[in-house]
C-alpha cells in the first residue's frame, strides 16, 4: 500500500532530480529531493541512496543560494562515502565539492577534491570523467601560475581529447590552446582556441585569441574580438 508508493516516490525523486544534474541543469525547488533524502533517513537501510540523496539535495540548495546548508548536506554526504565503496558517487561527489571550494576561492580544498575525484573516476574505468577532472586540475593550476603543474596535467588530457565532447572537449581545447602558447606555438594555440569556440563561448579561450592577435600586431582583429 502507502509504503510502496512512498517508496516508490522516494525513489522517483532521487533518479529525475539526478537525471537533471547530470545534464548541467538544476532545480528552484528542494521540494522532492527533500521528500527522498527524508525517506532514506527514516528507512535507514540504505546508504547508498541516502548519500546521493544528500549530495542532490545539496546541489539544489547550494543553486538556491542556501550555501551553508548545501555544504552541511554535502559534508555528511561525504562522511558516508568511504563506506559505500561506489567509485561513481565518490566521482560526482568529490567533482561537486572541488567547485563548491573553487567557487569559494579555497584553491588548495579545489585540488584536493578534484584529485580525489579524478582517483575514483579511474577506479571506475572512465575516461570521459578522468578527462573532465584533469582538465579541471589544469585549470586550476593555470589559474594558479603553477606552469609545471599545468602542463603535467595538461600532458595527461592530450591522448584523451579524441574521446571527449562538447563543453568537456571545449573546456579541454582551451586548456590545450593555453599549453601551446606557453610551448611558444602560436599557430597551433590559435586552432585549439578556435575549435574550442566553435563548441561553446568560453571567456578564457577569447582572451587568449586577443592577446595573440595583440602580439602579431593586428589591433584590428585584436579590437574585434572585444566588441
Amino acid at each position: 500500500g502507502s509504503l510502496a508508493t512512498t517508496q516508490d516516490s522516494a525513489l522517483y525523486g532521487l533518479l529525475f532530480t539526478e537525471a537533471i544534474h547530470r545534464k548541467g541543469l538544476t532545480f528552484n525547488n528542494d521540494t522532492l529531493i527533500a521528500q527522498s533524502e527524508k525517506y532514506y533517513r527514516n528507512v535507514g537501510n540504505n546508504d547508498c541512496r541516502l548519500a546521493r540523496s544528500l549530495l542532490h539535495h545539496a546541489i539544489v540548495r547550494y543553486s538556491q543560494q542556501s550555501y551553508a546548508e548545501a555544504f552541511a548536506l554535502i559534508k555528511e554526504a561525504e562522511e558516508m562515502a568511504p563506506q559505500l565503496g561506489d567509485p561513481a558517487f565518490c566521482y560526482e561527489l568529490y567533482a561537486v565539492l572541488g567547485d563548491m571550494y573553487d567557487n569559494a576561492y579555497d584553491k588548495t580544498a579545489t585540488l584536493r577534491y578534484y584529485q580525489r575525484s579524478l582517483d575514483a573516476a579511474q577506479q571506475a574505468h572512465n575516461d570521459q570523467w578522468a578527462a573532465r577532472m584533469l582538465n579541471n586540475l589544469a585549470t586550476t593550476f593555470d589559474q594558479l601560475e603553477e606552469r609545471d603543474s599545468f602542463m603535467y596535467y595538461m600532458q595527461q588530457v592530450e591522448p584523451l581529447l579524441p574521446k571527449l565532447n562538447g563543453v568537456i572537449r571545449a573546456g579541454a581545447l582551451c586548456n590545450m590552446g593555453s599549453y601551446q602558447l606557453k610551448e611558444g606555438d602560436t599557430i597551433a594555440a590559435k586552432q585549439s582556441l578556435l575549435q574550442a569556440l566553435k563548441l561553446t563561448y568560453l571567456d578564457k579561450a577569447n582572451y587568449l585569441l586577443a592577446n595573440i592577435a595583440k602580439g602579431e600586431g593586428d589591433f584590428n582583429r585584436a579590437t574585434n574580438l572585444w566588441y
